[in-house]
């Protein structure tokens, strides 16, 4: 009888430990349990996958809306395919994987309130998160690309140095004796900052 009941507590200790495969918080059948920290835990897992999910959703849409940029406004693209591949297959899942590893304070989130039967997303949350995308994200997008563009027009514009004389050395003929090609370069740099 012993060997039947040690069996069966193995055989449900298996069962709890594969159960705790989706979920961090695993409870054994002879643990006591303390209710209200086991809700505080879940809540604070629960808190810190959705902003990490959230962080990926909003980091891979910028990356994508970087793409949809530059070839919008004929620009070079700033990630070449195997950037793109790190960006996209490892870098922003590591970093929101680690946004998941906060640790927990006793206490942290008692206070609030969790919703209920709640089938979609409120419009409000949506609203939030458009507006939090919208600030965080897209300057840092258009201000990559408008640096990213200008450094490569500078580079363009001393490159072109070396060809103004095509025949000399920059140094023994200079470059800015060409009215028009110093006006030019003028002319696009200023276009290229406002």
């Amino acid at each position: 009888m012993t060997q039947k009941n040690s069996g069966l507590k193995n055989i449900s200790a298996i069962a709890t430990l594969l159960m705790g495969l989706c979920c961090d918080v695993v409870i054994f059948r002879n643990q006591k349990v303390d209710l209200i920290s086991t809700i505080s835990l879940c809540r604070h897992q629960l808190r810190t996958f959705r902003s990490s999910l959230l962080f990926f959703l909003f980091s891979s849409i910028a990356l994508s809306l970087q793409q949809i940029f530059s070839l919008f406004f004929l620009r070079p693209n700033i990630f070449s395919l195997p950037q793109t591949f790190l960006f996209t297959v490892v870098y922003v899942p590591v970093i929101a994987l680690s946004l998941m590893t906060s640790t927990h304070k006793q206490g942290d989130n008692r206070d609030e309130i969790a919703p209920k039967n709640v089938p979609s997303a409120p419009k409000r949350l949506i609203r939030r998160a458009v507006i939090y995308f919208s600030i965080n994200f897209l300057p840092s997008l258009l201000f990559v690309s408008f640096i990213y563009c200008s450094i490569l027009l500078v580079y363009l514009c001393v490159l072109s140095t070396s060809f103004v004389y095509f025949r000399h050395n920059c140094w023994t003929k200079l470059p800015f004796r060409n009215s028009c090609w110093m006006t030019a370069v003028f002319f696009v740099i200023f276009v290229q900052v406002y």
